[in-house]
């Protein structure tokens, strides 16, 4: 059955994608980037006052279904659920993040149109769904990224703590910008995975909103197990390798070709499991 337009509108994301034009990245790509146009939305959510354990429960034990058997068909690569732990409190304009990686941007196209509803939730759920999800929490906005450069496995590691980084790139510095994120943080982030310091790393630029004054047109992340992780030393000789002139002269491009907007460290709450096909990729 087809999924209602309000679906849309209910979770993630994905208004006014359809008949939209792609224009595929000219910047190169290295052997560890993801499949051209691999895509990202975030899904930016405000939860109604004293509804945060009802709006978790709804994510985990009904949408998280519907994302699964998104994910099974091919159409989805994963859906996580993130809560911003820093900073927070009451006057945040969102707390909790849904995380969408498609494997391409066809799949943004009608992504709930393969999904029946009732056969997947049972006709209890797919009520429950309708009636709770307006209830228990806003849908702030959404951002649509496009994943440019990602370290081996970033789509299959389950990223418990993201280290969430805004960028704003300055006025025709874009190339320098993704020049220190291809020549240095790729390979040295790609060791630290190596060497147990960190799970994964990534980063995207800013497909929509398309909008001149948005403050910022790139996100990165930084992915670990735990926080015990992000502050565990990396070793001797990635110390050797990437820290001293070389982290200078990259330090130097990038105070020169971007601003930073913010930083948010996000914790994992629940997520789907890989597509059994896709478990080695």
């Amino acid at each position: 059955m087809k999924s209602p337009s309000s679906f849309a509108a209910l979770q993630c994301c994905l208004l006014a994608l359809w008949g939209v034009s792609f224009a595929v990245s000219l910047h190169a790509q290295s052997a560890a980037t993801p499949p051209k146009n691999r895509m990202l939305t975030l899904a930016y959510m405000k939860t109604e006052p004293g509804k945060a354990s009802d709006y978790v429960k709804l994510e985990r034990e009904v949408w998280k279904q519907v994302h699964q058997d998104m994910v099974n068909q091919g159409r989805l690569t994963s859906w996580k659920l993130y809560v911003v732990s820093w900073p927070n409190g009451e006057e945040q304009e969102y707390d909790y993040v849904t995380m969408m990686e498609y494997p391409s941007f066809a799949h943004l196209e009608s992504p709930y149109a393969g999904t029946d509803f009732s056969k997947v939730l049972g006709q209890a759920k797919y009520a429950e769904l309708q009636s709770m999800t307006p209830a228990v929490r806003k849908l702030r906005r959404t951002d649509t990224l496009s994943v440019l450069l990602a370290t081996v496995g970033w789509s299959t590691a389950s990223n418990p703590i993201l280290n969430v980084h805004y960028l704003r790139s300055l006025p025709g510095k874009s190339d320098d910008l993704l020049k220190s994120q291809r020549e240095y943080f790729l390979p040295s982030s790609g060791e630290l995975v190596k060497s147990g310091n960190a799970a994964s790393w990534a980063t995207t630029s800013l497909r929509y909103p398309v909008q001149l004054d948005f403050p910022y047109n790139y996100v990165s992340f930084n992915g670990y197990e735990s926080l015990a992780q992000m502050e565990k030393d990396p070793p001797q000789a990635w110390r050797d390798k990437w820290q001293g002139a070389r982290a200078t002269e990259n330090s130097a491009l990038l105070a020169a070709s971007r601003k930073r907007v913010k930083g948010q460290l996000w914790r994992l709450i629940d997520q789907t499991a890989p597509r059994p096909l896709d478990a080695n990729r």
